[in-house]
């Protein structure tokens, strides 16, 4: 009895340890994963924009000279478009004060017909004649197709234009000349400006010829005064056969007139014409 109630409790301690080895251990947890911090990035360097420069405003081409009196109708030219220094002159004006403008007629013949109708009289320059004389120095632009510019008193009683095209100004005519020794002539063009000088020269018993440009504007000036109102470096030059040579230039014949002067270098034979302006 002792013994088997020895072993029955023997047993009882046996399942008593075989229950708590059936209990389910506690489940393991695994760790969070660990999360690897995203890499910082360096922002890029910030770069500062070059400062904007302002190209400098081109300066005039050149400088047109212009002459202004009463019932003047001139014209010149510019080798480009663009901006150009006029420099005014003006002479013989009795009414004051002279107003200058701008006109967007390109031909004299267009700037007469159609009066200021052509001009910006918002825009102006104006001279104060003293003795009938002024000056004015200032910058027009000039377009492809040239202008005018045109000057008178308020009433117009007195008015002037001067118009310039863009490219060489071809000759407005041509001037038949005969030069013969001791000869002495006279002759006229309707207008300043560019002319064509056809010169023929005849009964020379020298050479070369000299034929040059002169201040002088009448053949007794010429003959008092000789070369010394001739430019001398600035010549055509004939070579006469049998007594005779041909020459033809251009020559810009102003408001007073020129004379045209030759003669050999010694000025044993000489010649002259003097050209005035109708």
């Amino acid at each position: 009895m002792n013994v088997r109630h020895a072993l029955l409790a023997s047993c009882l301690v046996l399942a008593s340890c075989g229950a708590s080895d059936a209990e389910t251990a506690a489940p393991t947890t695994t760790a969070a994963p660990t999360t690897t911090a995203a890499p910082t990035t360096t922002a890029a360097p910030t770069t500062t924009a070059a400062p904007t420069t302002t190209a400098a405003p081109a300066g005039p081409l050149g400088e047109v000279e212009i002459l202004l009196y009463p019932d003047g109708g001139l014209e010149t030219s510019v080798s480009s478009a663009g901006l150009w220094t006029m420099n005014v002159t003006g002479t013989d004006w009795t009414a004051a004060p002279i107003f200058v403008l701008n006109c967007t007629a390109t031909d004299i013949a267009t700037l007469v017909r159609t009066g200021t109708n052509t001009c910006d009289l918002t825009q102006f320059q104006m001279g104060m004649p003293s003795d009938g004389a002024f000056s004015l120095s200032f910058d027009v632009m000039i377009p492809e197709d040239g202008l005018c510019i045109g000057a008178g008193d308020q009433g117009q009683v007195e008015s002037a234009g001067v118009c310039i095209s863009v490219g060489p100004a071809g000759p407005l005519g041509e001037v038949e000349i005969l030069l013969y020794p001791d000869g002495g002539l006279e002759t006229s063009v309707s207008s300043a400006g560019l002319w064509t000088m056809n010169v023929t020269g005849t009964d020379w018993t020298a050479a070369p010829i000299f034929v040059l440009n002169c201040t002088a504007t009448d053949i007794a000036t010429l003959v008092r005064t000789g070369t010394n109102t001739c430019d001398l470096t600035q010549f055509q030059m004939g070579m006469p056969s049998d007594g005779a040579f041909s020459l033809s230039f251009d020559v810009m014949i102003p408001e007073d007139g020129l004379c045209i002067g030759a003669g050999d270098q010694g000025q044993v034979e000489s010649a002259g014409v003097c050209i005035s302006v109708d």
